[in-house]
């Protein structure tokens, strides 16, 4: 092992164990190495990590990154550059810069610094094969040093988030309790997303829209895209295993709520009120071993915690501890 190779696995193994909670990847522009680093240690990080990345000069994100990152199932296609002046200083922990031959922003505040220089990639001429092996090698090693720093082996940097399913009686109020559940868990510095499982037909286009036209005149997938947001409806001929659109959809997601799949062996929480006086439908005649607490307004008597369904706080508390 060369001298630079210990040197940044000896970085990566102390930042490991100072835990920290928010890592800001720093270049110039923060269109390459910057936003590749991001895309790959939001795939890599635990649950409660935020990650972040920014410039000292804003430029557009590369096409070149976002395609490296494609390739190996991560994506950032809806990454926007952003300056320092869009962090919150205080919430930064650890800094990694990873400029090469430019001089690297200097981050205010007392972090932890590690620096990564490490060659540009757009500075790279010639054809665009060889434009994309420059940003290839930058990803591959982003991965090595990444992998490195979240303590991960030779697995691929592709993870599946972590998935909980909250389930319960029509009318249980399992809509609330999520509005109420994805801000606190966010509090906590989780990036989360949710999956709504419909058991029958639902369409969430509106007639006379162009999208709504396009898939109307029979496309199998339809994308539509802003500066903010992306939204796509796909055909299918069954609805996909739950594990699979998490990997498919997720990959840069800690933890996902899923509404619904009451028969999937994901992990449950089911929702509860006095005022049904139904079963569970987790106990009695089916007894899922998958559920792994109860929100309910009354108190119960289960082989399972009873949390309550009152104080979102406290069961966005419980899931974080669970998975």
């Amino acid at each position: 092992m060369n001298r630079q190779i210990e040197e940044w696995r000896a970085e990566a193994e102390a930042l490991r164990r100072q835990r920290p909670r928010h890592i800001l990847f720093l270049c110039v522009a923060n269109s390459a190495r910057s936003q590749i680093a991001e895309g790959i240690a939001r795939s890599l990080a635990p649950p409660g990590v935020k990650v972040s990345s920014a410039g000292s000069f804003p430029a557009p994100v590369r096409p070149q990154a976002i395609r490296v990152l494609e390739e190996i199932g991560i994506e950032i296609s809806g990454h926007r550059s952003k300056g320092m002046d869009s962090i919150d200083t205080g919430s930064v922990d650890a800094v990694i810069t990873l400029c090469a031959e430019e001089v690297c922003p200097v981050f205010p505040g007392k972090p932890v610094r590690i620096h990564w220089g490490l060659p540009d990639p757009a500075a790279v001429t010639g054809t665009e094969e060889a434009r994309l092996n420059a940003f290839r090698s930058v990803r591959d090693e982003l991965i090595n040093r990444l992998k490195a720093l979240f303590g991960h082996g030779e697995e691929t940097a592709v993870k599946r988030p972590h998935a909980i399913a909250i389930v319960g009686n029509s009318g249980a109020g399992k809509t609330t309790l999520l509005e109420r559940l994805i801000p606190a868990l966010k509090r906590k510095g989780l990036r989360v997303g949710a999956v709504k499982h419909d058991a029958h037909r639902f369409d969430i286009d509106h007639p006379g829209k162009d999208s709504h036209r396009l898939t109307a005149a029979g496309a199998d997938t339809m994308m539509i895209t802003s500066a903010e947001k992306l939204a796509m409806v796909k055909r299918h001929a069954g609805s996909p295993p739950i594990e699979e659109l998490l990997e498919r959809y997720f990959p840069d997601i800690d933890l996902v709520l899923v509404e619904g799949l009451r028969g999937s062996s994901l992990p449950k929480i089911e929702v509860h009120r006095k005022e049904f006086r139904r079963e569970l439908i987790c106990r009695g005649e089916r007894n899922d071993p998958a559920l792994a607490a109860v929100a309910s307004d009354e108190p119960l008597d289960l082989d399972v915690p009873v949390l309550d369904l009152n104080d979102p706080e406290a069961i966005a508390e419980f899931i974080a501890s669970v998975l």
